[in-house]
């Protein structure tokens, strides 16, 4: 017989049913009657893929599925490889780790992932759910939610992840350990690095008193290292001549250069526990938590080469060649900043639920839930620099640089041996006044939710069953920012504001330390750079050989921010089944009232020390009505239809009331308009407390038809949203080098700043005539409409329909295209950040006499993504399609001493694709550019029953 995997998380199991439709994911029924004449058995990775497609059979909504098989057995190191092979879905990696989920051309912060049904709070600087956080193989299913029900809460622009842990009732009984290995292609490029990790977990599902009591628990620990050959201009800004500021002989090229080696390991681990109690059809009661912890340990070396008239370096006269219009070779006599950074981040997240389900009758049904969940995230990110002299007045390098295939630059240094310490000091080489920074965010996140609902059936007509309830939900999110400048030693000097101070010619102190051997541990060669190699020293020794002093509150406060959601939902839905002649019609039509309470506390700096404090508020309330349909119009012929209203509210740096206002100099603000005739001298910019959710209005259309006893499946889908409210997505995302063609800032309006003229260094201008205290400041606003258009086509086709000599073997196929256009007031068009026009995945796979093996290919066209600058701030950069091929194999001992036991080998990244950006709408202007290389596992899996 066909094994179903329930979808039913904690929220809202009907008791006494086994496939039932949860709160919050689509509504479903119990599986169509089996002709147990004909019993088929479905084992292996085929039985996940069934399990998948009944799901989605079953469900009056668009959703896709993934259950515990495929989590585990497929060539996934985390939970969003897994979700990318899904139709409409699509990955952004960080660090080499597939972290973040698009759905439907819709970025990570305007989709929404759960916890067995409820929100959760999150370690991310806004909204996006951090994917690598959790462990795959802890949950039993996965659900992406296309098309929304009114009893589906916390839903996103374009859908909904739902992941599920074990159900001790549901699940069957196991006790399992998986211990896998694994190695990098690229060898540590770091010489505290290894390239070597790990991963352990173990499951335990099993069921007592009769069945009356149920416990899951499940741990996994891992450490994940990547390498990476870093290539960056700009910081990640992409700092290029540009085609309207082209370089002297008219061609275009970067004005900086970065090249680095990166080391970068996670150490996490994790847990999860759910009890659940049912002695009777008429009560049940579970109680779930889960747990994680995580730490990043990032060496990133290599060097900040700056070829600008701005810099210390200087060209050499008659070398520059050109192909194109782009600088092919030049060379210039240069004092590159040698860096040596290191970065971590550690991260905690926990959440409870408790759910109780009550028949008042055999009618009636109340369903309890109430959940708690915390995340913090503690970062430090160290820079410390060095070179081979003081503001490059002596010992220059000869360098050669060279345009390279994928449009960045490599290196060859003559005359130079950066990794020698008798060449090189802990100096300032570019004269920066700083020998390193420091930047340390900090984020807390706490989300309460209280949920009641009232069940009830109808009868046998059209109308089936009803649904009413009401949630309440408060998130509080809190962000704090500190930076601080490493210095040289000595005193600060004459400086008024915080900082190094002027140095060193000034406060008589060396303008260089000397690296002693103590802290050198070895040396690194970066991408693309060749001639020399360069010093690795242990960052915080020296930084205890330097001195630091704090950076300006007035830079500080734009990030040091709280802002609370408190949300009061009620939902109303009925769910219908009947019959018109030979077609059923099933499906739900409802709508949600979301009131909501939204603050922000924060502060605006009226000088280099002072900070005030500010706060706003909004309270708003919309109607999201929706409806789902579904007619099986064949047998496993499904055609289905759905209008819905979906909100998302803003990001969170968005919402947030601190303000930053920055003094623009001797000269004033030149490049903004000038106010009545005056220059203003004063800008400034910040978060908007009053700002609005976006809306999506809906419409869905999909075909569907299910064969070879569920195994098979054929859809397609199309879709169509009309957005409203759009704000954009940061204000770095706006900035012409960033998405050339947005808006050119965020909304910008006048302001009074006479506040804060302690910002103005030139006292003299508060008096002069051309000048103005009056400014420009800028805050995110709804300013933007669009909309979506796509589809989405999608095959799994197990072979042995075609000739049983192919039984075992199968395909599985799926593309979307979508397109997308928000325009905004000033007549500027930007796509939806996160948004590929054009995805597609294919895998092979066979699985029969215990042995198994799958190829999957992964293809991902343009889109715009999420990136970290040097400040520790996210930009968001064009970026180029990606092409990536993971395998395995493996064999399942299916009887004798060894049965239960599953030995794999798996290899990720085969292509050894490259992650790509560019600036200007142009591909030929590369500003950050990453590779990993693939990674190789082995494991095994033993299940002791």
């Amino acid at each position: 017989m066909v094994a179903i995997t329930g979808i039913a998380p904690a929220m809202a199991q009907t008791a006494g049913q086994a496939t039932t439709p949860p709160a919050d994911a689509p509504d479903t029924k119990s599986a169509a009657p089996q002709d147990t004449a004909n019993q088929i058995v479905i084992s292996g990775y085929a039985r996940s893929i069934t399990n998948a497609n009944r799901i989605k059979e079953l469900s009056t909504s668009v959703v896709e599925a993934i259950s515990a098989e495929d989590v585990g057995k497929l060539p996934d190191v985390s939970i969003s490889d897994a979700l990318s092979r899904l139709p409409g879905l699509a990955v952004q990696q960080a660090s080499g780790r597939a972290k973040y989920i698009s759905i439907r051309g819709f970025g990570p912060d305007y989709t929404t992932a759960t916890l067995n049904g409820r929100i959760v709070a999150t370690v991310d600087d806004n909204r996006r759910f951090d994917y690598g956080q959790y462990p795959g193989d802890l949950f039993q299913e996965i659900d992406v939610i296309k098309t929304p029900s009114a009893d589906l809460l916390n839903q996103g622009l374009a859908g909904t992840v739902n992941l599920q842990t074990y159900d001790p009732l549901k699940a069957k009984r196991t006790f399992s350990l998986n211990i896998q290995g694994a190695v990098g292609q690229y060898g540590a490029l770091n010489p505290e690095a290894s390239n070597k990790g790990y991963k352990a977990t173990v499951v335990y599902v099993d069921r007592f008193a009769d069945d009356t009591i149920g416990v899951s628990l499940g741990a996994s620990a891992i450490k994940d290292p990547t390498q990476d050959y870093h290539w960056a201009t700009g910081g990640g800004n992409g700092n290029y001549y540009g085609p309207t500021n082209p370089d002297s002989l008219g061609n275009i090229g970067p004005d900086d250069i970065q090249n680095y080696a990166n080391s970068n390991t996670l150490y996490r681990q994790s847990g999860f526990g759910h009890v659940v109690f049912r002695p009777n059809d008429g009560f049940e009661m579970s109680l779930d938590g889960l747990y994680t912890q995580s730490k990043t340990r990032e060496y990133s070396r290599g060097w900040e080469l700056p070829l600008a008239s701005w810099s210390h370096d200087t060209p050499i006269a008659g070398t520059e060649t050109a192909q194109n219009g782009y600088v092919a070779s030049e060379q210039w006599l240069v004092n590159p900043v040698l860096r040596n950074d290191y970065n971590t981040s550690d991260a905690k997240t926990y959440a409870l639920g408790l759910n109780t389900k009550i028949a008042l009758s055999s009618s009636l049904k109340l369903v309890l839930d109430a959940s708690v969940s915390h995340a913090t995230r503690h970062d430090n990110t160290y820079e410390i620099y060095a070179g081979t002299s003081f503001l490059n007045n002596t010992n220059p390098a000869t360098a050669t640089i060279t345009r390279q295939q994928d449009g960045t630059y490599g290196v060859n240094i003559a005359g130079a041996n950066y990794a020698d310490p008798n060449q090189v000091s802990l100096t300032d080489p570019q004269g920066w006044g700083q020998v390193g920074f420091n930047n340390v965010p900090n984020l807390s996140d706490t989300v309460k939710n209280l949920r009641a609902e009232l069940d009830g059936d109808i009868g046998t007509g059209f109308f089936r069953r009803w649904e009413v309830g009401v949630n309440y939900s408060d998130e509080n999110k809190v962000s704090s920012y500190y930076g601080y400048f490493v210095c040289l030693p000595g005193a600060a000097g004459t400086s008024t504001v915080a900082g190094c101070g002027s140095w060193p010619a000034l406060n008589g102190g060396p303008s260089s330390v000397a690296i002693p051997s103590s802290i050198i541990n070895g040396s690194v060669t970066p991408y693309g750079v060749t001639g020399t190699s360069i010093i690795a020293i242990n960052p915080l020794a020296a930084q205890n050989l330097l001195r630091t002093a704090p950076q300006s509150e007035a830079s500080n406060v734009a990030r040091d921010w709280t802002v609370r959601e408190r949300l009061l939902t009620g939902y109303a839905q009925l769910n219908f089944d009947g019959n018109a002649g030979d077609v059923r019609i099933r499906g739900n039509i409802g709508a949600q009232i979301v009131y909501t309470n939204q603050s922000s506390t924060g502060g605006v700096a009226t000088n280099a020390t002072t900070v005030v404090p500010t706060y706003g508020r909004a309270r708003y309330t919309y109607f999201l009505p929706s409806l789902n349909t579904s007619f099986e119009v064949a047998r496993s012929t499904f055609i289905r239809f759905a209008a819905s209203r979906t909100l998302a509210r803003s990001k969170l740096d968005n919402e947030n009331a601190s303000f930053s206002v920055s003094y623009c100099g001797t000269n004033g603000c030149t490049t903004v308009p000038q106010i009545n005739g005056k220059t203003p001298i004063l800008q400034g910019t910040g978060g908007n407390p009053y700002i609005r959710p976006y809306f999506s209005d809906n419409v869905d259309l999909a075909v569907e038809k299910y064969f070879a006893h569920d195994q098979g499946k054929i859809a397609l889908a199309g879709y169509y949203k009309h957005i409203s409210n759009f704000a954009t997505q940061n204000q770095i995302l706006n900035t012409g080098n960033v998405n050339n063609g947005g808006p050119a800032s965020t909304t910008t309006f006048a302001y009074d700043f006479s506040a804060y003229t302690a910002l103005v260094t030139n006292p003299g201008q508060l008096t002069d005539s051309a000048y103005t205290t009056n400014g420009w400041a800028s805050a995110p606003i709804n300013d933007g409409k669009g909309s979506v258009l796509g589809f989405e086509v999608s095959a799994v086709v197990p072979l042995a329909v075609l000739t049983p000599a192919l039984d075992g073997f199968g395909v599985i196929a799926n593309y979307a295209r979508t397109s997308s256009h928000i325009h905004f007031s000033n007549g500027n068009v930007i796509t939806l950040p996160g948004l590929s026009k054009d995805v597609f995945q294919a895998q092979i796979y066979f699985e029969k006499y215990g042995f198994n093996a799958r190829a999957s290919y992964t293809h991902r066209g343009d889109y715009l993504g999420d990136y970290q600058l040097f400040n520790a701030q996210v930009t968001a950069n064009l970026t180029k399609a990606q092409s990536t091929l993971d395998a395995q194999i493996g064999y399942d001992f299916k009887s004798g001493p060894l049965k239960g036991v599953s030995l794999y080998v798996q290899g990720h990244n085969l292509t050894n694709a490259k992650t790509i950006s560019y600036v200007n709408n142009d591909p030929n202007e590369v500003n950050i550019r990453d590779q990993y290389g693939a990674t190789y596992l082995a494991g095994m899996t033993v299940k002791f029953w």
